[in-house]
């Protein structure tokens, strides 16, 4: 998709442009093995082609947004950019991603050093008020191998709050870039909450690879580890009826950490449908390994079978 191939282009040109105040890249090229994200940018936007007088007032507009106030002045830059149209919003987007990037560290602001947690929640409002037209930025930051932990965190927070308009391009994007942006994209589905999440959470956990052979827990082997962990978490709170086959068969995985999650997960069910496989959760609490879960499960089981 043109959109895509043209972001990472799009994200320094805007900060070129504005000439921003903070001596750290947003981003930085680097080679990786995984699919990138695909994104859909709905309103093309074209920096380049604004003119020097246009630059200059956004430049000046952006920078009341980097003094963190929210005085009167501040709102009508808020609103002067926004009124520029898609280069405007994706000059805000770009420009609050810039904290997000910023992980643990401070970034450099003019006369002040400041916690940066304050940025941080100011910068998330600011894309959660930008809704669906923010998304792509979020998710294509959040895909960023160089992000860090902290950076994905904050995206999938922003996600979270803008809600429904992020279920579907985090979806689309399950099984494509870094390992911890997979994560991260699943547990922020299961935060957001949806059925069609489930499903696609589900599948992928049942496409995934598992070893051939029971693990121990301290095993190095299981390369999709985390992500079958990930999904099964993720099921577990969603609780829906479409993530019962996955959770099902967690309960054959090879690695026991994934099995007692899949424990955690049944736990969560409060259906009918979840009758079946909490009776071979059952079985399987014998193992002495998992034995902590059987009065638990009985428990669930006399709920759920009363008449």
């Amino acid at each position: 998709m043109e959109s895509r191939q043209n972001l990472f282009c799009i994200f320094f040109a805007i900060f070129l442009l504005m000439g921003c105040q903070s001596n750290q890249r947003l981003l930085s090229p680097k080679e990786e093995s995984f699919e990138p994200v695909d994104i859909d940018i709905k309103e093309s936007s074209a920096p380049a082609k604004i003119s020097p007088e246009e630059r200059q007032n956004l430049r000046e507009w952006l920078s009341v947004f980097y003094k963190g106030s929210k005085k009167k002045e501040w709102k009508e830059a808020r609103e002067k950019i926004i009124n520029m149209g898609a280069v405007g919003k994706e000059a805000i987007c770009i420009f609050m991603l810039k904290f997000f990037y910023g992980g643990k560290k401070k970034v450099s602001l003019e006369d002040r050093d400041e916690d940066l947690a304050k940025y941080w929640e100011e910068a998330r409002d600011e894309l959660v008020y930008l809704k669906e037209d923010a998304v792509p930025y979020i998710l294509y930051a959040m895909s960023h191998p160089s992000i860090g932990s902290t950076g994905r965190m904050l995206c999938s927070q922003a996600l979270v709050k803008i809600g429904k308009s992020s279920v579907s391009p985090l979806i689309q994007n399950l099984e494509k870039g870094p390992k911890a942006f997979r994560r991260m994209a699943m547990e922020t589905l299961a935060k957001i909450g949806s059925p069609d999440a489930s499903r696609a959470i589900a599948k992928l956990y049942l496409r995934l690879p598992r070893p051939a052979t029971k693990l121990d827990l301290e095993s190095e082997d299981d390369e999709d580890f985390d992500l079958r962990f990930s999904a099964i978490k993720s099921l577990g709170i969603l609780a829906s009826s479409d993530g019962l086959a996955a959770i099902e068969k967690a309960f054959d995985d090879p690695n026991p950490l994934i099995v007692k999650e899949a424990f955690k997960a049944i736990l969560n069910y409060d259906i009918e449908e979840a009758i079946p496989i909490l009776k071979k959760a059952l079985e399987k609490a014998k193992d002495p390994g998992y034995i902590g879960f059987t009065k638990k499960i009985e428990r669930k089981l006399s709920l759920l079978e009363l008449p």
